[in-house]
């Protein structure tokens, strides 16, 4: 399995550990981006990864070898794979035998901090036990360190990292060579990820989020290929080396004006309190940082939470707190590396709109994709998934899904059942699954007790009635003489002596209200279908619950603004009336699904 291929008698191979993540596949197969003609003939000779040079041969260990980026990487020459976890040392062991050379990235965000560093430093001594001679590993910066050991700057998922650093460069020149390549956060972060802008309704986009004025270094991933193949081209000189790379150094301020300079459109920053953003961003209420490791898995105080881990992260980047970076080393071994901000943007066409980078998102999606029931899957796909679709993810991610199975069970709404939620939700929009889905799930749970674990459709609710305000006003400026008849007594009766408005209200009045409603739900992960269909699922809990238990668990209801959501239905159902259309046709007459 791990010969070399033909003509390659002398290639030496390298074990990649991490090689499907947003920085190791740049390490495996690079792509450059090069502005003018001078930088080109620098590097015209020069291949930009390992598997593109006739020097090495590269071993990629991969919990999932039938993953999709783990195929892709299969199909290039000189690549192979090994599958195996990197948490097992059993598996480390298998794949440190016989290489020359390694690149080791490991997953915090599965591993929590104390797992990632036991398994750094037993990946580092197998490594040596297995007689490899170059240790090559990916840190970040040691922020804790950095900030003279103040805890508001401590988060795991970089400071376990360099407190490998700091043990892998301990360790000397003798025996087994070593370097570290730290990297600060990606460029391409701006397509994926933390940095993203959203579009608003103007067309300007906006940066809303905790940075300040500092300036973060960022670092294009179109060039980490080329400072890692340097490393392994260049010992002694890079034996003992932390090489700390960069792109550009900038603050949010710098990227909404250059984002402007460079494509035309107005961009802005909004600084925006951590405890505001917070919501909006994590993946789920209370989530830890190393969510990747899935719901069940058993944690100490080690652990910590995607908040306390990225408030840390944010005050950090977002104070530019953080060494400057030796551009003259950098420049020397990447000549042609990208140089500016605005270099990057014009050369990946960066227009402002999301594109999948990172793997932990991609393989996000993909699992919420899998996680849909049954008969909404098999419904809503007109043909069968790509095998790359249906291919599981490497990780466990987020919530348990095990309760799919019996959607009987799964919303505890009396006189709902799952499999009666309308077949016009398509699949994609599984982020109302989560919604719906309280944690901690349990049978035996009260109704009151219930309500409380779906607390994050209380932060939903509260921002969705002005929504639904401003949709039942324009609905009654189109048919007040309908519409303020209505009473919750009439509602299924047709009454033909109610005027009938313009039809063409009706398109204008849809298209206001999708993107109102559809701009709040963004916030949230969710699109306009998904907050249709809890604001249904919900509003049929409030009707199909005895008055007893109404009136028991009112405070749940008063907290979260659905009172007055039910209180707006009987005007939704009027509208739905006018159209001649059901609540189980609503979502996609309204938004366009199926047009």
């Amino acid at each position: 399995m791990f010969s070399p291929p033909s003509g390659m008698p002398d290639s030496k191979e390298i074990l990649v550990i991490g090689g499907t993540g947003a920085q190791g596949r740049p390490v495996v197969k690079g792509k450059i981006i090069i502005l003018d003609k001078a930088r080109l003939s620098r590097l015209s000779n020069k291949s930009v990864a390992l598997a593109e040079t006739n020097r090495y041969r590269v071993r990629v260990l991969t919990r999932n070898a039938e993953n999709p980026r783990a195929k892709q990487l299969a199909a290039l020459p000189n690549v192979t794979l090994i599958q195996g976890k990197q948490d097992s040392q059993q598996d480390l062991h298998r794949a440190f035998k016989g290489v020359y050379g390694t690149w080791v990235n490991t997953d915090e965000f599965t591993l929590g901090q104390k797992n990632e560093l036991f398994y750094g430093i037993r990946a580092y001594d197998i490594a040596r036990h297995e007689g490899v001679q170059h240790y090559v590993w990916a840190g970040t910066d040691y922020a804790l360190k950095k900030s003279g050991r103040n805890e508001r700057y401590h988060w795991g998922h970089n400071d376990s990292k360099g407190r490998i650093t700091d043990f892998i460069l301990a360790q000397g020149p003798d025996g087994m060579k070593s370097s570290v390549l730290t990297t600060d956060p990606y460029m391409d972060m701006l397509l994926d990820g933390m940095f993203p802008p959203k579009e608003q309704p103007d067309g300007s986009f906006l940066w809303a989020n905790p940075a300040k004025n500092g300036k973060i270094p960022l670092i294009a991933l179109e060039d980490v290929g080329i400072y890692n193949l340097w490393l392994f081209d260049n010992l002694p000189e890079s034996a003992g080396l932390n090489l700390e790379v960069t792109t550009d150094e900038v603050s949010f301020a710098d990227i909404a004006r250059i984002f402007t300079e460079v494509t035309g459109k107005k961009g802005v920053h909004k600084h925006v309190p951590f405890d505001e953003y917070a919501p909006l961003a994590e993946p789920y209420p209370g989530a830890y940082v190393n969510f990747g490791a899935g719901t069940e898995v058993v944690r100490d105080e080690s652990d910590i939470t995607w908040r306390q881990n990225f408030g840390a992260w944010w005050r950090f980047w977002g104070e530019g707190i953080v060494n400057k970076r030796d551009l003259e080393l950098l420049d020397r071994i990447h000549p042609g590396r990208i140089r500016s901000l605005a270099e990057w943007m014009l050369k990946t066409g960066f227009d402002g709109k999301p594109r999948l980078v990172l793997k932990g998102i991609e393989d996000w999606k993909r699992h919420q994709q899998s996680s849909i029931p049954e008969p909404l899957h098999s419904q809503r796909m007109s043909s069968p998934p790509s095998s790359d679709e249906s291919t599981p993810p490497d990780n466990e991610f987020v919530y348990n899904p095990k309760h799919l199975n019996e959607p009987q069970n799964y919303l505890r709404i009396p006189g709902v059942m799952f499999d009666e939620v309308p077949d016009l939700i398509p699949s994609e929009h599984s982020a109302a699954l989560y919604y719906l889905q309280p944690k901690e799930f349990n049978l035996n749970l009260s109704w009151g007790e219930y309500y409380r674990k779906l607390e994050p459709f209380d932060c939903v609710a509260k921002k969705l009635v002005d929504i639904f305000d401003y949709s039942i006003q324009e609905l009654k400026r189109g048919t007040e003489p309908k519409v303020t008849s209505v009473r919750q007594t009439t509602i299924g009766h047709e009454d033909d002596s109610d005027p009938e408005p313009d039809p063409s209200f009706w398109d204008e009045f849809f298209e206001r209200v999708l993107a109102n409603l559809g701009n709040e739900a963004e916030r949230f992960g969710m699109t306009s279908l998904d907050v249709m269909w809890i604001v249904y699922l919900y509003t049929r809990a409030w009707e199909n619950t005895p008055l007893s238990l109404r009136t028991k668990q009112a405070g749940y209801w008063r907290n979260a603004n659905l009172h007055y959501l039910h209180d707006l239905l009987p005007e939704w159902v009027e509208m739905f009336k006018t159209k001649k259309l059901k609540w189980t046709t609503v979502f996609g007459e309204l938004f366009g699904f199926g047009r």
